[in-house]
């Protein structure tokens, strides 16, 4: 894989390409899997928020690399899927089929782009895919059949027909001025996290880069990412 650092302008291009129509929280449907149900946010799901963000396994893996310091500070991030940001991020509450328990969350956490500077947008510009389980049920497939279901999700969305934006170069693989690129979904995952390599390539992704970066949860080091892309078929 070719190695770079996606922040630097230089490696930004314009490119128009497909992307979705991200509905409310309230025309989502609940979708079921074999052992899973994935819904919308809703406010009375804090507490089992807490409990996730509570545990140091599961938020190792985190950019803030640490648990969440209180309930205001989980309630804050609940409120980035609730309206009226509902239309800013996709992200499902993952729920035990059988119980209704919430054990984890999952699904695009990086939207939008801001006008302007790109960097300052999802990390390589395109939507950017992550999620956490209860540490738990790690290794019972869990991940694996929510990203499954989520990415049919996120296929299925609506398109806007052709939008420009800004990406990097490494992942578009075009050039010349504001090529027409294929849509891409991308996850970007600490090199040492074996475990979600293995789930992103088994669900249909492929890993294109890998570079280093300031390692959120302690700025004064860098740390190996890998990037890995799938793309949705928006349409077909």
């Amino acid at each position: 894989m070719p190695s770079l650092v996606p922040s630097n302008p230089e490696d930004w291009v314009s490119v128009r390409t497909t992307l979705p129509v991200l509905p409310r929280s309230s025309s989502r449907p609940h979708v079921t899997t074999p052992r899973l149900v994935l819904r919308p946010f809703e406010r009375s799901d804090l507490d089992a928020l807490c409990t996730l963000r509570q545990q140091p396994e599961v938020m190792h893996w985190t950019t803030a690399g640490r648990v969440d310091l209180d309930r205001e500070e989980t309630a804050d991030k609940l409120a980035l899927f609730l309206p009226p940001n509902d239309t800013k991020t996709f992200n499902c509450a993952i729920c035990l089929k059988e119980t209704g328990e919430l054990i984890g969350q999952g699904g695009v956490h990086a939207f939008e782009q801001p006008a302007g500077d790109a960097a300052a947008g999802p990390q390589l510009g395109w939507p950017e895919v992550g999620y956490m389980i209860r540490k738990e049920w790690w290794g019972k497939g869990i991940a694996t059949e929510f990203l499954t279901a989520f990415l049919e999700m996120w296929s299925g969305l609506p398109g806007e027909g052709q939008a420009e934006r800004k990406v990097t170069a490494s992942s578009a693989g075009a050039i010349g001025p504001a090529p027409v690129v294929e849509e891409q979904l991308v996850a970007v995952i600490d090199a040492s996290n074996a475990a979600s390599q293995k789930i992103l390539e088994r669900c249909g992704f492929e890993s294109f880069l890998s570079f280093k970066d300031v390692d959120m949860r302690a700025r004064d080091r860098m740390i190996d990412l890998i990037a890995y892309r799938y793309s949705p078929n928006r349409g077909r």
